[in-house]
């Protein structure tokens, strides 16, 4: 075939594959195929720590992708490893020699005592992490040592320590009220703040009955758990006591002489100075200055100064005279005695209830002075129940003898 007509051939085979339509074969994809998330649990390595971190493996289109993230602690008592630990929640060492058993947010708990071997010690307790949480200023000064230790920052124990005696619980608060605070709050010290109750009622208990002071047993009660708090001694507890003092009977006939020990013998104190004084006192009155005195040491003297002033403006003709050891009485014992001679009465029965003698005593001259023994035996004589007395009798009858017989008669 010549060269020309070769040439031919292909430009027409050429022409042909030009005008014939390209076949393309669609593309099949593969679907992605996600593999599900598989999480590694957090490996406790020893019973001492546990990994800071947890794991997570995806994989797509085949590639494995791993992501870290870090864990919660199991509980506040955990730290932040350092060094060779530094990817672990770590235990703090356990106190050395100590009796302990491991909780997660209290930490060592001491096994004799149920109370936290690393808690905070102020004074003679510890701050337990129950006793913490149970006050919102304890419980802001814990986070804030929490978050620092959390950082990286722990604190050193003169520095938690510090914080606490100036928060807003130990500044508000006694050393005994601290010290309750701690007790009552702490179940760990539930058996022993019952048994300090029961200890401090049986205590209360003797004392109210030697007192003569009635309580009930929820009374009683009250009063143990406050004298615990506030560290009351025996004259406080008394104090608080006095507000139970009461008759035991509210019969017109059966007040007085109801009262009991220290407080029976209070009153008979209060109304026999009354009595002396010739002073009238409300049942009422005498009660409320018991209570008085026994909120101040068993002391009656603002009873027996008031008795005093009122006697002082009653027998004003003796007001000089008149004090915290000499009632109006002592001073009527020159009346008295003319009394007794003249009426032939026995000198102890008399005191000033008897009408002569209060007479007698409050009587006063045209100078407001007290007035003589022989003015008084004058007006004795003028009485019918002076001339009753059979000796007196006697003595009238003899004496008009005597002036018939003057008289020739």
């Amino acid at each position: 075939m010549a060269e020309n007509d070769k040439q031919n051939v292909a430009k027409a085979k050429a022409a042909v594959a030009a005008k014939k339509p390209v076949v393309q074969k669609p593309v099949v994809q593969k679907p992605i195929v996600q593999k599900p998330v598989v999480e590694k649990p957090v490996v406790e390595k020893t019973n001492d720590k546990i990994s800071l971190f947890k794991t997570s493996t995806t994989t797509t289109n085949g590639v494995p992708s791993i992501t870290k993230t870090e864990v919660d602690a199991p509980g506040k008592a955990w730290v932040k490893g350092k060094g060779k630990n530094k990817n672990f929640w770590v235990k703090p060492t356990a106190p050395a020699g100590a009796d302990v058993a491991w909780d997660d947010n209290a930490g060592w708990i001491s096994r004799n005592s149920g109370t936290s071997a690393n808690s905070t010690q102020l004074g003679d307790y510890s701050l337990t992490l129950a006793v913490i949480n149970s006050d919102s200023s304890l419980t802001a000064i814990f986070n804030e040592a929490w978050a620092s230790q959390q950082s990286g920052q722990e604190w050193t124990q003169e520095k938690f320590i510090t914080k606490i005696r100036s928060s807003d619980w130990y500044t508000s608060r006694s050393q005994a009220q601290r010290d309750y605070y701690v007790l009552a709050n702490d179940p760990a010290q539930a058996e022993e703040l019952k048994r300090q109750i029961e200890e401090k009622k049986s205590s209360l208990s003797y004392s109210a009955k030697v007192n003569g002071i009635n309580i009930t047993d929820e009374q009683l009660n009250l009063l143990s758990r406050s004298s615990l708090e506030f560290g009351y001694n025996e004259t406080q507890m008394t104090s608080l006591m006095a507000d139970y003092i009461n008759y035991t009977d509210n019969g017109i006939d059966s007040v007085i002489g109801s009262l009991t020990g220290k407080t029976g013998e209070i009153e008979n104190d209060i109304r026999g100075w009354a009595k002396k004084n010739g002073v009238t006192v409300s049942d009422s009155w005498v009660i409320g200055q018991i209570k008085n005195s026994a909120k101040s040491g068993w002391d009656i003297g603002a009873a027996t100064d008031y008795i005093t002033n009122i006697a002082k403006q009653e027998f004003s003709g003796w007001a000089d005279k008149l004090d915290s050891n000499t009632s109006i009485e002592d001073l009527a014992s020159g009346v008295k005695q003319m009394y007794s001679n003249e009426m032939d009465i026995d000198f102890s029965t008399l005191d000033m209830t008897n009408s002569f003698v209060r007479n007698a005593m409050l009587a006063k001259d045209d100078k407001g002075q007290p007035l003589t023994s022989d003015t008084h035996r004058k007006d004795l004589y003028k009485t019918d129940e002076w001339s009753d007395v059979i000796k007196n009798k006697n003595k009238i009858i003899s004496t008009g003898r005597d002036v018939l017989t003057r008289m020739g008669f």
